[in-house]
């Protein structure tokens, strides 16, 4: 059987350093990161309980479920933030990481607004899946209003950084 043709893959993608793509695609994810954190924290100290929403999420994580708890009713912990913030990372990097690979492999995107569109898609859709679960959506939880709007900024800062370090001709 032979191997997948990279003939729609133009020669200038194909050499390009894949270790190039996959550098800038953590910092985007590590950027996406910060700015989700930074737009929950900001939504905490509107609220009037700074690091709660990443202490509930930490709990629910590591207990299966958030078990009765709000993001409202909990205490926060710089503790459990700091492991949520771990894991919260890991996973942007890999998506990232993911979404800077595409351009490289496939040619496959050629405007910012599909890169964005693409991005928001994958971080709503890793948020859904968390959220459902380990019950971390709701009314007293986690609007999903709130992650929507979180995930649609993160998704602007990552793309606007591959499209601006990986310039236009290579990615989004």
């Amino acid at each position: 059987m032979a191997a997948p043709s990279m003939a729609s893959v133009s020669q200038e993608r194909r050499d390009l350093d894949p270790a190039m793509f996959r550098m800038h695609g953590s910092v985007a994810g590590l950027l996406g990161a910060a700015v989700l954190a930074i737009w929950f924290f900001v939504l905490d100290l509107w609220r009037g309980t700074p690091l709660a929403t990443p202490t509930f999420l930490a709990q629910a994580l590591l207990s299966g479920g958030a078990a009765g708890e709000t993001a409202q009713s909990v205490i926060p912990s710089l503790g459990q933030t700091f492991v949520f913030t771990v894991v919260h990372g890991i996973v942007f990097v890999t998506i990232g990481v993911t979404v800077a690979e595409f351009p490289r492999v496939f040619d496959l995107v050629h405007s910012r607004a599909f890169a964005i569109v693409l991005l928001f898609g994958a971080l709503c859709l890793a948020f859904l899946v968390f959220g459902a679960m380990f019950a971390a959506l709701g009314p007293d939880r986690i609007a999903i209003r709130d992650a929507f709007i979180g995930n649609f900024l993160a998704a602007f800062a990552m793309a606007g950084y591959l499209a601006g370090t990986l310039g236009a001709s290579k990615c989004a």
